[in-house]
């Protein structure tokens, strides 16, 4: 009887494993069939084949998140590209059409040409900079990085552009907190930050850059804070995706990467990016983890 019973038992459970274990099957046929949202079943019992399907469907989600932002930079490049584009090809082609002598019309020409190339140019330089903190390849180049270095030079470089818009900006620095990161693509967030904050805030408005150490549920804050337009909450998380523009005419200059570069950095960092309201305008914090010092 006990050898039945080993014997049945173990049936019913190779049974139910490989049961499991097709179920697995199913779903990995149809994702390279092209559905990105199948998942795998999970039982409920905590055991190693349910851990090892919960790290698939982890695995799963980072590979259709990062497919189906391919998918929108591909789209969105070409539609917004297409514009600047075809405007420089026409600028040079009408100089080149236009009967004139006056060297002073082709510098113009040749200023606004530059002027166009350096913005399609930062557009290429903001993109590769999103797809370097998304490989996650710089995670083995992380080392100590002083975020008060990185908070005072960003101050430092904004201090004169906001003071020319009529702007206050404040600096509080309230730790000297250090963190394992990328300390370029970290100052580049920073600044990408303070550059919307400036962008958005009407003159005689008030900024503030403030860096806190540990706390609950982190190792460091570094918040950047404004009195401006500010984001409605309906939009928060679509400005994080690639060439989103709250200026839906694009009369303001931009080309809507800098939050996507912002949340790319802070992913990297395993840090989380918060959008919260200040009342009134905005206030964007990056919150380092517990273990990220």
């Amino acid at each position: 009887m006990t050898v039945v019973l080993g014997l049945g038992g173990g049936l019913l459970l190779a049974r139910g494993a490989m049961h499991r274990i097709e179920a697995i099957n199913r779903t990995t046929h149809r994702i390279m069939a092209g559905d990105l949202s199948g998942r795998v079943p999970r039982g409920g019992g905590g055991d190693e084949i349910d851990r090892l399907a919960g790290n698939l469907n982890a695995m799963l989600d980072q590979i259709e998140r990062l497919m189906t932002g391919m998918r929108q930079v591909t789209e969105s490049v070409a539609h917004d590209l297409r514009t600047p584009l075809s405007r420089l090809r026409s600028r040079v082609e009408l100089a080149l059409i236009r009967e004139t002598d006056d060297p002073e019309v082709y510098r113009g020409v040749l200023q606004d040409t530059i002027l166009e190339a350096d913005r399609l140019l930062a557009t290429f330089t903001a993109l590769l900079s999103i797809a370097e903190a998304e490989s996650g390849a710089n995670r083995k180049a992380l080392e100590p990085v002083r975020l008060a270095d990185v908070v005072r030079l960003a101050a430092d470089l904004y201090e004169p552009v906001a003071e020319e818009k009529g702007l206050t900006l404040v600096t509080d620095i309230r730790a000297e907190p250090t963190v394992r990161g990328n300390e370029q693509l970290l100052a580049q967030a920073v600044s990408n930050l303070l550059d919307n904050a400036i962008k958005y805030t009407p003159e005689g408005g008030r900024i503030t850059l403030l860096l806190e150490g540990a706390g609950p549920g982190q190792a460091a804050r570094i918040t950047v804070a404004d009195n401006g337009s500010g984001i409605p909450p309906e939009m928060r998380e679509k400005v994080l995706e690639r060439f989103v523009r709250l200026d839906t005419a694009r009369a303001s200059p931009g080309n809507g990467l800098g939050l996507s570069l912002v949340e790319a950095v802070a992913r990297l960092h395993d840090a989380a990016l918060r959008l919260e309201d200040n009342e009134p305008g905005l206030k964007v914090g990056i919150v380092f983890p517990p273990d990220a010092g």
